[in-house]
């Protein structure tokens, strides 16, 4: 059966909260889970959905982890997120088989709509991919720009005559390397 009602717009303000596979945990998934397992449908541990979120350990130190800034990693219970997954799969393929099942139903009419709404795009895409190509030229022509000033920076900069310029006076002769094949090779290497 087709569900209409998901493609309804519910959109509701809500404070920003950890998301699992792109679903608010608190709001949505656990109290979600806790209805499963009411309803007898899911059988999701009181334990994972009494403390949804779990330091993340090293694999072999077994101790918690810390990103870049400092701060400790938090995960998402596994039982929690391989529940979710499936919902997500679920839901992938049910929309599926409604894609399919209506295309069976009226295949002149979902043949038709494809059409319409390939037609009614093609200005659309047309007009973005000049945009695109417009945004692309200006962004290398601003690069080449400040290429060429860098360079002339540079080049006013490094004006320093050769003669005043310090000369390293280094012997280098020739050192010979094994390589992993047995081979050797020849590097020139500071004396």
């Amino acid at each position: 059966m087709y569900t209409v009602e998901m493609f309804k717009s519910n959109k509701v303000q809500t404070a920003k909260e950890k998301q699992v596979w792109s679903l608010p945990l608190n709001s949505v998934v656990i109290p979600a889970m806790i209805a499963g397992n009411v309803k007898g449908v899911t059988a999701i541990s009181r334990e994972s959905l009494g403390a949804p979120m779990r330091l993340s350990v090293d694999k072999t130190t077994k101790e918690p982890r810390f990103n870049k800034k400092g701060e400790l990693v938090i995960k998402i219970d596994k039982e929690i997120t391989d529940a979710v997954k499936a919902m997500r799969e679920n839901f992938i393929a049910q929309l599926k088989a409604d894609t399919e099942t209506i295309a069976a139903e009226n295949p002149d009419a979902f043949k038709s709509e494809v059409l319409a709404c390939a037609e009614a795009g093609k200005p659309i895409i047309e007009n973005e991919t000049i945009r695109g190509q417009l945004a692309i030229e200006k962004r290398n022509k601003a690069l080449i720009a400040e290429a060429i000033a860098h360079a002339e920076t540079e080049t006013t900069s490094d004006a320093t005559p050769a003669a005043s310029m310090p000369v390293l006076e280094t012997e280098v002769a020739p050192v010979v390397v094994k390589a992993k094949s047995g081979k050797s090779n020849r590097a020139l290497q500071p004396a």
